[in-house]
């Protein structure tokens, strides 16, 4: 049911956008009125930064954990970007055998295609992602602290937007596969966009 729940949640952010058109993008003008900030297409050459908060659900959580993380974005010309991405998500609740509390560590490596719309960038994502769990030594009944990595894939979409020419929004859904102790689940964050790093 949740799958079926984020997979339509997926489709209607894509589907939200107004018809797709070829890369073409306004560009603002300081101090003339009328012009619109331009959504937030891939830069050629330009790295972006991407703080966000998540929620994880689904899949192999038995709750909703919250967490902290950024990725950062290349580039590679108005379409496609290449990103690198980290999070952190404590008090992830695992059900196994046991009834665990975990950290939960995201290492992934992807690629965004950008679709162009009249005022949001939506995009579609996939990669390979390393997923880590510490499990908390009290539910492993006195065990020593377990950790296990795996790695696994990750895709999603999201859609951009932009408030100036240096900063905008996003919002992002992906789903990342596990394995044992490592989960499986749905996530969703938003986050702060930063372009034109080192510029």
């Amino acid at each position: 049911m949740h799958r079926v729940t984020a997979t339509a949640a997926l489709a209607a952010i894509i589907a939200a956008a107004p018809a797709f058109a070829p890369p073409a993008f306004a560009q603002t003008t300081g101090g003339q009125a009328g012009v619109q900030v331009a959504p937030l297409p891939p830069e050629p050459e330009g790295l972006t930064l991407t703080p966000f908060i998540d929620i994880g659900f689904a899949g192999s959580l038995d709750n909703s954990p919250a967490g902290l993380g950024v990725a950062l974005g290349y580039g590679l010309d108005e379409r496609l970007t290449v990103e690198g991405e980290f999070a952190f998500t404590p008090d992830a609740a695992i059900g196994a055998v046991l009834d665990v509390d975990s950290t939960l560590w995201a290492i992934s490596g992807n690629v965004l295609y950008h679709f162009t719309a009249e005022n949001v960038t939506p995009y579609v994502t996939g990669g390979l992602s390393t997923l880590g769990v510490n499990a908390d030594e009290d539910d492993l009944l006195g065990l020593e602290d377990e950790t296990e990595w795996n790695l696994g894939f990750n895709w999603g979409g999201g859609i951009k937007t932009a408030t100036s020419d240096r900063f905008g929004f996003r919002g992002d859904l992906r789903y990342f596969t596990g394995d044992d102790l490592v989960p499986d689940h749905w996530r969703f964050y938003g986050g702060l966009v930063i372009r034109e790093l080192g510029r």
